[in-house]
């Protein structure tokens, strides 16, 4: 079983996840016996947690918040070809409204060796979620890009490409608005490029990264940095991003874990 979780909101939040999740890929091909490198081969998963899907921005409203659950699955073929897919259903943790939370997600990843100490990948990813309360909500998207690697000894380094498009649909229900519902329709875009280091010695590893992307809303630029302690198969990281976006800096951080609980069972989150 995998304790994880979900958080749907601002365009900087989705990217810097999507950053730190990469970069603990990245750092499971220096970890060996690593619970994400035995992923590698495929299989089947269960996974529970938690969703928040907040309103557009300059859309008043609350949050909905949900308790999920789903299943994850990978299958893997030689040569470096990968398909991950994920599902997860959900109930509000509001009694008042009872609003109900559906995702799904499937990417597909191609790596290949180019020379020594030198690996391309081409990924590509399908995401959709629709919510029916605390307002209706729904989302699609498709993205994808170009990377290469690079490893030298204890230090690897990663350069990446990104662009993708999304369309999302949300109803605001408001007794001020005529009619009494608002549908705000939006075509969302992005692309861009993202630069990665990692440096290891012993059970510590030390990573910094920054990315740019122009969007439908702006341009975001993120520099950050990260620490990341490896040790009997677990993987532990800690990262903060500082962000310059349209709307002024913010600052993100978060923790990331998977650690293996015995036989067949790991904690992630």
């Amino acid at each position: 079983m995998d304790g994880g979780g979900v958080r749907t909101g601002a365009a900087r939040t989705g990217t810097a996840r999507a950053a730190s999740v990469a970069l603990a890929s990245l750092a499971a091909s220096l970890l060996p016996a690593s619970p994400l490198t035995a992923q590698a081969s495929g299989g089947l998963w269960l996974d529970v947690g938690a969703s928040e899907v907040r309103p557009p921005v300059g859309v008043e409203g609350d949050p909905g918040r949900y308790v999920v659950g789903g299943l994850r699955g990978a299958l893997a073929r030689g040569g470096g070809a990968r398909v991950d897919v994920s599902v997860l259903a959900g109930r509000s943790l509001d009694g008042a409204t009872g609003g109900d939370f559906l995702s799904g997600s499937a990417t597909a990843r191609l790596a290949a060796r180019l020379a020594p100490g030198w690996t391309g990948e081409l990924e590509g990813r399908v995401l959709a979620f629709t919510v029916t309360e605390p307002f209706p909500y729904r989302a699609a998207g498709v993205e994808g890009g170009p990377a290469v690697s690079a490893t030298a000894g204890p230090l690897l380094v990663r350069l990446g490409g990104v662009a993708g498009v999304a369309r999302s649909r949300v109803e605001v229900r408001s007794d001020r608005i005529r009619g009494g519902v608002r549908v705000l329709e939006e075509e969302l875009w992005r692309y861009g490029a993202e630069a990665e280091a990692l440096l290891g010695r012993g059970p510590l590893y030390v990573g910094v990264g920054g990315e740019a992307h122009r969007t439908a809303g702006g341009a975001y630029r993120a520099g950050g940095g990260r620490l990341l302690w490896a040790r009997d198969g677990g993987i532990v990281e800690l990262r903060l991003d500082v962000w310059r976006t349209p709307a002024g800096s913010r600052t993100t951080g978060g923790l990331l874990f998977s650690w293996p609980l015995g036989g067949r069972w790991t904690a992630r989150g």
